[in-house]
């Protein structure tokens, strides 16, 4: 009978565990899902959006979920016109909810708010951020003209800040 109960016991806390980890990663690998899915929802030929075009804003440590803040990076075609020049760099801004969901806030990213970086068919990979700035580095034409339209040539790092739209703008 003891074995039965202890089992049982040993069953129920297997199952009341999370089956992921409470880590920066874990909540990083989150946001990236849900500003995918946005981006998905709203545009087409998105690139794929990895674990380096996301800025933690306001890292979620567990506690206090409504303040926490990211960035994700992402380029598509919003909208979906297709053709030469209609694919551009944009930002999702996810929070997280009640029971820990994960979700983008449409009115504070693209095509809403507005990403002013470089060329739009670069994409571009987070360096570092803080509460009011993300670090990007990519690639723009280089001035000479001499870039093909699929491929600019100059590396580039810009930092980018929000104006009081929620517009974020190269310094």
């Amino acid at each position: 009978m003891k074995r039965t109960i202890t089992g049982l016991v040993i069953a129920l806390c297997a199952f009341s565990i999370p089956s992921f980890a409470n880590t920066q990663d874990e909540y990083i690998q989150r946001a990236l899902e849900a500003a995918s899915k946005y981006a998905d929802s709203i545009a087409c030929g998105v690139s794929e959006i990895s674990a380096g075009n996301v800025a933690a804003l306001v890292p979620y440590d567990g506690e206090d979920r409504y303040e926490a803040k990211y960035a994700v990076i992402w380029t598509g075609d919003i909208e979906c016109y297709g053709g030469s020049g209609t694919t551009s760099t944009n930002i999702a801004m996810v929070h997280i909810g009640g029971g820990d969901t994960f979700f983008v806030k449409p009115e504070l990213s693209s095509p809403l708010v507005s990403l002013e970086l470089y060329s739009s068919r670069s994409s571009a990979k987070v360096i570092d951020s803080g509460s009011d700035y993300i670090i990007l580095e990519g690639f723009d034409y280089h001035p000479s003209g001499k870039d093909p339209g699929c491929c600019p040539s100059l590396k580039i790092k810009k930092v980018i800040k929000p104006d009081n739209k929620g517009n974020w703008i190269a310094q």
